[in-house]
């Protein structure tokens, strides 16, 4: 496996024991919403959900950048990315994630 692979496999790693660390915090997050009832909490997770789709996002500029060597640009860029990379690349890559 040729070294950009092995980067590239160490930096989706890293994002992905992010996204658990999140995941984590939004589930304590909730059930401080459920216990309490505390809109303050809804906060807390509405920005934890923001900074897990911003990981996600990461994950794929990654894939699209080095795996399709396609990132979208332009003003739709956030809308193209999420499509890209549920669509199988032929003989490169399945989708990175199923709708």
């Amino acid at each position: 496996m040729n070294r950009s692979y092995l980067t590239l496999i160490s930096r989706i790693e890293k994002e992905l024991s992010e996204l658990d660390k999140i995941l984590k915090k939004i589930n304590r997050g909730w059930k401080k919403v459920e216990d309490t009832e505390d809109e303050l909490y809804i906060d807390s997770v509405a920005l934890n959900l923001h900074d897990y789709y911003a990981c996600l996002e990461r994950i794929f500029k990654l894939i699209a950048s080095e795996i399709d060597e396609s990132l979208p640009r332009g003003e739709s860029w956030h809308e193209e990315l999420p499509k890209q990379m549920e669509t199988e690349i032929k003989n490169t890559r399945p989708p990175a994630f199923s709708p």
